[in-house]
């Protein structure tokens, strides 16, 4: 027996438009996110400063990856948990809720994996396998659509990857520090030292002596790199992190570091042990894909100078001889001394000209 649907679905063809969804650029990105900010007002709560910037810089352009991001924080708002996954998205873990929450039955998700095996399967090969119960449950959780031809798909191809037990995909990670990480681990450890309960804002900014807005961009960085959580108005320090010292510190970003856009472009130019001047490593930073609010194409000095100490720190690069930057073999001299971290001053890059070879 014949979908319900199906009649009324090929009548539409000729009036329906269909779009593809591209990346989206900047005005998008903060137009979807004006509509969750209202979203969530009407339920009483709000997007916080932090969890803004934490989705605009870990979602480059994605829509898909944006509403998982937006799911995720509006369910622990509504229940009550205001934590958020530090420094990336779990896409797996969050497919893996969508399944928990949407799919009741072994059918439904023998349905799923089925559909997920091709780009499109016809929808009477569905019913018919299926019957029309499943298909119109899954259909109406939005986690198949129909397509013109009389077919369905799984409404996200990220969704039919993960099904298909393919790698959770790579995401970009593209965010530059707004600070050198000396300046950074330095707030780390003031907030470190209150342990669980945490330092409110306020107090950072008596303690410190910095503007809050200079505090919240050296707060921007600790939450990125998951190095500090946010409740209400308190920082605290991530609970597996609050005995370790600055070698354990520089192996957790590194971990994280090692994924970044910059050093994956600069591991594949170069050779363990091999190297670069400063002004070839200024122009991988330059040219990267960045969004506007990333990267100021303005300040391309400034930018390698804080990043560069990031990477020196957690021993992925190393700095020597005031011109080169060296790819290590094992990690570099400089992991986890604070000392010489921040190689990436930016006097380094005043007087750095692209005739430097």
């Amino acid at each position: 027996m014949r979908h319900p649907a199906y009649n009324f679905w090929h009548q539409l063809s000729e009036h329906r438009r269909e779009f593809e969804l591209k990346e989206f650029d900047n005005q998008e990105s903060r137009d979807f996110l004006k509509y969750f900010k209202n979203y969530l007002g009407k339920h009483s709560q709000k997007l916080e400063t932090q969890e803004e910037n934490f989705i605009n810089d870990q979602c480059p352009g994605f829509p898909w990856l944006y509403k998982m991001a937006c799911v995720d924080i509006c369910e622990k708002k509504l229940t009550g948990n205001s934590g958020m996954t530090p420094w990336h998205i779990d896409v797996k873990g969050m497919f893996n809720k969508v399944i928990k929450k949407y799919v009741g039955t072994s059918e439904q998700l023998e349905c799923l994996k089925y559909i997920a095996e091709k780009p499109t399967v016809e929808m009477n090969e569905v019913i018919d396998k299926f019957g029309n119960d499943v298909i119109e449950w899954l259909a109406s959780n939005r986690l198949v659509i129909q397509l013109e031809g009389h077919k369905y798909a799984i409404s996200w191809d990220i969704y039919r990857d993960i099904l298909n037990g393919k790698e959770e995909p790579f995401i970009p990670f593209i965010y530059i520090p707004k600070h050198p990480i000396g300046t950074v681990i330095k707030f780390f450890n003031l907030i470190k030292k209150q342990g669980s309960k945490g330092m409110p804002i306020s107090k950072v900014v008596e303690t410190s002596g910095y503007k809050k807005a200079t505090i919240n961009n050296i707060t921007r960085d600790l939450y990125n790199f998951g190095l500090i959580t946010r409740e209400r108005n308190q920082f605290i320090a991530q609970d597996n992190l609050g005995n370790l010292g600055n070698f354990e510190i520089a192996d957790y970003l590194a971990n994280q570091l090692e994924k970044h856009t910059i050093i994956k472009t600069i591991y594949e130019k170069i050779s363990p042990g091999d190297h670069m001047t400063l002004s070839k490593f200024r122009d991988v930073v330059a040219n990267a894909p960045y969004t506007k609010e990333s990267l100021n194409p303005k300040t391309p000095n400034d930018n390698a100078a804080r990043i560069i100490s990031w990477f020196c720190f957690a021993g992925l690069l190393e700095y020597r001889d005031q011109w080169w930057i060296f790819r290590p073999k094992g990690h570099g001299k400089d992991k986890g001394n604070l000392n010489n971290g921040d190689v990436g001053q930016l006097s380094l890059f005043d007087d750095l000209g692209n005739d430097v070879l």
